[in-house]
């Protein structure tokens, strides 16, 4: 009878342990899921450092906690991004890395080899809203296009 008391204390109804299985699952996929996008950052950035050019973030993102940036690190996908590639060999089929930063606010282009193909790359950033192509490639029918695609972009020529 001793045994049994003891036995007891120590079991869980089903329904309970479903729910905290539950409640562990949705916890640790939130968690990979913001591990992921903030790998899914890095990565485009240090894409971006490769080709030469230079990024920058806001800072008016709210932080993350000490131990959440102990897990995911120290970015936030969701902070404003500003690239600047002026004066590099950046390409056309280069700009095909700014698709994985849904979060670019400026991006600066000046003195680059860039034409109206790579325009092509930025017309999926929502975020968009100054573009510099002073002494690009660039033609007036793709600035047309990309004005189109982004109606709240400024573009100085």
């Amino acid at each position: 009878m001793n045994n049994d008391r003891k036995r007891r204390w120590f079991q869980f109804s089903l329904r309970a342990m479903l729910v905290v299985m539950t409640m562990a699952s949705a916890g640790l996929g939130w968690l990979a899921y913001e591990r992921n996008e903030v790998r899914r950052h890095e990565d485009a950035v240090a894409a971006i450092r490769k080709l030469g050019g230079a990024v920058r973030f806001y800072k008016a993102k709210a932080f993350r906690p000490a131990w959440l940036r102990f897990l995911l690190g120290e970015t936030l996908p969701g902070q404003g991004m500003v690239v600047d590639f002026y004066e590099t060999k950046v390409t056309d089929t280069d700009l095909a890395i700014l698709a994985r930063v849904p979060e670019l606010k400026q991006l600066w282009l000046s003195r680059t080899q860039v034409t109206d193909a790579g325009l092509v790359h930025l017309a999926g950033l929502p975020e968009l809203d100054l573009l510099y192509l002073s002494e690009t490639q660039v033609s007036d029918q793709g600035v047309s296009q990309l004005e189109k695609a982004l109606p709240n972009i400024e573009i100085v020529r």
